[in-house]
């Protein structure tokens, strides 16, 4: 699991495919790029993921275009207090498993609402957490 800051906005990953069943494929084959998304709203925060692929729409077994599972978290422990020497320590867990959609990105990014989307509430944020998230992110 890798601990990323997410902006607002497009963030971008490249990892290598370590996973490529042929030899044939050049290193540019192996690489995938995926799209975070943070878009903040009203009460919470929507990421989501896309894995860029200029050949999406090809029925071929390129190792970018296999299903991949991708895994985001979000954990954070903060003290509250309702009254003077009360102090509690809360803590927020947060885990989801799901198949990145795959695209070409030619007709354009697809609807969020139509993608897997990380909500995490706005109450949960750390107060560093403004203007970035920090996630961790697996596939």
């Amino acid at each position: 699991m890798s601990n990323i800051r997410l902006k607002d906005g497009f963030n971008f990953i490249r990892l290598d495919d370590n996973q490529g069943t042929t030899t044939t494929t050049t290193r540019a084959d192996r690489q995938c790029l995926f799209l975070l998304d943070v878009k903040r709203q009203a009460l919470s925060c929507a990421i989501s993921v896309l894995l860029i692929h200029p050949h999406a729409t090809f029925d071929d077994q390129r190792p970018c275009l296999k299903k991949m599972n991708c895994e985001l978290t979000y954990s954070r422990c903060f003290v509250t207090s309702s009254r003077p020497r009360s102090d509690q320590v809360t803590g927020h867990d947060q885990r989801s498993k799901f198949v990145v959609t795959c695209t070409d990105l030619s007709n354009g990014l697809t609807n969020p609402d139509e993608r897997f989307q990380f909500v995490v509430p706005n109450f949960i944020l750390a107060h560093d957490e403004k203007d970035a998230i920090k996630v961790g992110f697996r596939i």
